[in-house]
Order: structure tokens, then sequence, then C-alpha cells
């Protein structure tokens, strides 16, 4: 008998899937910070503008709208919040492969440009959030010229 074969007799392959799933959920609350730094930041989104609205679609699969916080300041757009573990009614799973990861996770979107915050729709559909930002009309102060007078 080989030492591979002995290893894997004893169920050290489960035990090395179990501590896996315990440190990915250790790290989960880091999920931002490492994603960031693998150049992969979660939730994905994707922001487009038209003249007079900007909209943010967040790939947010597997959560409902009680999953999610959004929150809005003037020039951010802020989305938390967890994606758990698939409960197992009853019975102890044996997972072969883990790829889904689950945790806490926070997204900090900067707005580009000024937009109406008390009209912001929100929205969820087949796996993606929608947010729609309408911009503010344009309030900038129109160049004029000031005469200025002699005092007498």
């Amino acid at each position: 008998m080989m030492l591979g074969d002995d290893w894997y007799s004893l169920g050290l392959t489960s035990i090395e899937r179990e501590v896996e799933r315990m440190i990915r959920s250790f790290f989960s609350e880091f999920r931002e910070s490492l994603a960031l730094q693998r150049g992969q930041p979660y939730p994905l989104v994707d922001i487009h503008e038209t003249k007079d609205k900007i909209r943010i679609m967040v790939e947010v699969s597997g959560l409902s709208e009680q999953d999610i916080e959004l929150t809005v300041s003037s020039d951010i757009v802020i989305i938390e919040g967890e994606k758990k573990e698939a409960e197992a009614k009853g019975e102890r799973r044996r997972y072969v492969c883990v790829e889904r990861e689950t945790g806490r996770f926070r997204r900090v979107i900067e707005i580009p440009g000024a937009v109406d915050t008390g009209k912001i729709e929100a929205w969820m559909h087949e796996g993606l959030l929608y947010l729609e930002l309408p911009k503010v009309v344009d309030r900038r102060v129109r160049r004029r010229k000031i005469p200025i007078r002699a005092q007498e």
C-alpha cells in the first residue's frame, strides 16, 4: 500500500475540504480587500449613463432584497450584505468541490456626477440589482458681467 492511498483511506481528503471551508469562512469578512488585491471587487458592477440618468447594475445572484442594504450619500453608493451558505436540511454535507464564496461584502461606488438622491430607484431582477440615479438638473450659475459703478 502506498502512503498516498493510506491517507485517502483515512478520509483526510474530507478533512482537507473541511479545513478549506473553515479558512474561507474565517476570511470571508475580508472579502472586499482581498478581492481588490486580486483585482476583482465584489459584487461586480456595470455603470453607464444617459443624458438624464446614471444606471448601476450589480451582480447579486443568490441574494434576495432582504440580504442587501443599500445606502447613498451625495457622491457615493454603498452596497452591503451577506451571502449565506445554503442550509442543509437535516443532512451533513460532504463537499467534493467548493467554489462559491459566502460571507459579508461591502462595495463603495463613487457616483460619476451630481444626482438627485431623493429620486433614486432600485429593484432586483434575475440576479441583478438595478439602480437608477436621476441626474440633477443643471444648477450652474450662468456667467454674467456685473457693472462697477464709481462711489460718489
